[in-house]
């Protein structure tokens, strides 16, 4: 009698430290991961990229940061319900993850706003973002109209890494020329070299 109540304690500990372990991968989870699209949240995006950075700076290989956001979302939302906004964040998190490869980082930055971090790519690096905007734009997303996409980017020099706040300003700064422009369209930081 008295060992199958030690068995019982026993199993109750066992189980109270598995409920212990659960939830803490769920804490863990909720605050890496954007509930809504699966992919890094901000802070997980910056601390990834940041680490990402470090090591792509110390082998010489090049930091591209981009950025990209809806365009128009404001009236997919308004006019179709944050039903069809939220289906259509998701789609594009599904296109964003499928495009680049898997050591490149994608992340919600907020709102209708995601940021990529790829390493080493610096040659034809606005095909590949044009690939996204393009693949975006003919996904089908909604059915009464094309969801597009504005991007810009920003590329890190080996010879003269900037750090990764000034690359994701200039990523920012080129997103809001593409709005400016014409919307549904790829943009390099103001002064960089076509790619």
């Amino acid at each position: 009698m008295r060992e199958v109540s030690r068995f019982e304690t026993t199993a109750q500990s066992l189980s109270g430290a598995m409920s212990t372990i659960v939830l803490r991968e769920s804490l863990q989870r909720l605050a890496l991961v954007d509930e809504l699209t699966g992919l890094p949240n901000r802070r997980a995006f910056m601390s990834g990229a940041t680490r990402i950075a470090g090591r792509a700076r110390r082998s010489r290989e090049t930091i591209v940061v981009a950025m990209f956001d809806v365009d128009r979302f404001k009236s997919i939302n308004d006019q179709l319900g944050h039903d069809e906004g939220d289906r259509v964040l998701r789609r594009l998190a599904e296109i964003a993850t499928a495009t680049f490869r898997q050591e490149d980082l994608v992340g919600r930055l907020g709102g209708e706003e995601s940021g990529i971090l790829l390493v080493g790519a610096e040659d034809g690096v606005r095909k590949r973002l044009e690939f996204l905007r393009e693949t975006i734009e003919r996904a089908g997303i909604l059915r009464d109209r094309a969801v597009t996409v504005s991007v810009g980017y920003a590329v890190g020099s080996p010879g003269d890494p900037q750090p990764l706040d000034v690359l994701l300003k200039a990523a920012d700064t080129a997103l809001y020329a593409a709005k400016n422009a014409g919307r549904n369209r790829v943009m390099p930081e103001a002064g960089a070299p076509p790619a």
